[in-house]
């Protein structure tokens, strides 16, 4: 849950461009999103991108994030195709940037419910 709501400040902070991180788990427990970890990225109102020679290869990360700066938490053909190289698990955060205003996916596109503890 303190994952999430440093997320959404995090958007706040850069809207109205979309900000972008990727999400890491811990050794201690592998099933557990709770850090994300900031690149190099370029911030815009209508994209954001990582520069993806930067990205570590550490196997803790799992994932991304990035925010919408509008009310849609739909993924487009761009986000599917960086699900697709950046891990299994990715979140899109929405305006307002409220605790229940993101939706995640997996690796494949597929919205899924993810628990909040």
């Amino acid at each position: 849950r303190s994952l999430i709501r440093n997320l959404m400040h995090a958007a706040q902070n850069v809207y109205p461009d979309e900000f972008i991180a990727l999400l890491s788990v811990t050794e201690s427990d592998p099933h557990l999103i709770s850090e994300f970890v900031v690149i190099p990225a370029e911030f815009g109102r209508t994209h954001s991108q990582l520069h993806e020679e930067l990205i570590p290869t550490d196997p803790l990360i799992v994932g991304s994030v990035h925010s919408h700066p509008s009310p849609s938490a739909r993924a487009s053909e761009q986000d599917l195709i960086a699900f697709s190289r950046l891990g299994e698990v990715h979140l899109i955060l929405r305006h307002p940037y409220s605790e229940s205003s993101f939706r995640a996916y997996l690796r494949n596109g597929k919205s899924v419910t993810i628990p909040l503890v």
